[in-house]
């Protein structure tokens, strides 16, 4: 754990170094994974209560991270007094104090965390789709090597299927992987659904992760806004589209996609709340559109 200024404890914050870790890249349903636990934050004005930040998590976490609509400090401070709004009546909150500049600074900061972790959990399991780090064994050596990894890449993103491969184990893994996770204690705001933004954050950090062999020999890439903003609105973009043609055709395969993905992963989670029998079949029942 990092402790920050005024004694705020945070969860650890991926760096470059962090999202590099050899040994962790494995697939998320195979291992443990870190989550996201509820920051316990204590700054010198005032006890935060766990479940407040719990909550801006959670509004961060489905808030424009890579979107380049507003500055960051602004997306902080609406979800700060979204949070006190909500759990007022909840947890007895008095007054709408607004947010030191601690506490904006801690909160900021973890929309780019969870930028990494997305980023680091995509690294993790697209080791499913056998691209090559180093040459050793390969036949023809550096070249081979190239030419594999190139097609491979160019072959992704070319069939755009390689999303769904993989995104649900994201999700699960960096969403709601423990019973202190964001994804668990924020299930008032959430529902059964999991949010638009969360899952075009994981397919833009699938993307992200396959870009670094897309030139053929693995290159470290920075998961940035600048470079992952228009990807990320790509998404965000035929998500909407999906959500339109469902309206169209008076469907919900989309609301069954996002209610799988919410069942699935509080289930990983260990959340003891299994779906009825007629959800579990209205959630198999749909066919998946390309997300790429």
């Amino acid at each position: 754990m990092i402790v920050g200024t005024a004694g705020v404890e945070l969860g650890m914050v991926v760096t470059e170094s962090d999202d590099e870790v050899d040994n962790d890249e494995m697939p998320a349903h195979c291992r443990k994974l870190r989550g996201f636990s509820l920051l316990d934050m204590t700054t010198s004005q005032r006890e935060i209560n766990e479940y407040a930040v719990g909550y801006f998590c959670g509004l961060l976490s489905v808030g424009n991270i890579l979107s380049d609509k507003g500055e960051a400090g602004d997306i902080v401070v609406q979800a700060w007094f979204q949070a006190l709004r909500y759990l007022t009546p909840l947890r007895n909150f008095d007054g709408f104090t607004e947010p030191t500049e601690v506490e904006l600074d801690i909160l900021s900061q973890w929309g780019a965390t969870l930028c990494g972790r997305f980023k680091a959990s995509a690294k993790r399991n697209i080791t499913v789709f056998d691209l090559k780090k180093s040459h050793k064994g390969i036949p023809g050596g550096v070249t081979a090597l190239i030419i594999i990894n190139r097609d491979r890449v160019e072959k992704l993103k070319d069939r755009k299927s390689y999303v769904f491969r993989i995104l649900e184990d994201i999700v699960e893994a960096m969403y709601n992987n423990g019973r202190k996770s964001i994804g668990v204690h924020c299930v008032q705001i959430f529902g059964d659904m999991m949010p638009l933004p969360v899952i075009a954050l994981a397919a833009t950090a699938i993307e992200a992760a396959l870009d670094e062999y897309k030139d053929g020999q693995f290159a470290k890439k920075k998961f940035s806004t600048s470079l992952y903003c228009p990807v990320f609105e790509h998404h965000m973009k035929q998500l909407e589209n999906w959500k339109s043609a469902d309206q169209s055709h008076q469907t919900d395969t989309l609301g069954c996609f996002r209610q799988s993905m919410m069942i699935a992963a509080r289930s990983a989670a260990k959340i003891n709340d299994e779906p009825t029998a007629a959800q579990a079949q209205e959630c198999e029942n749909f066919t998946l559109p390309e997300l790429c």
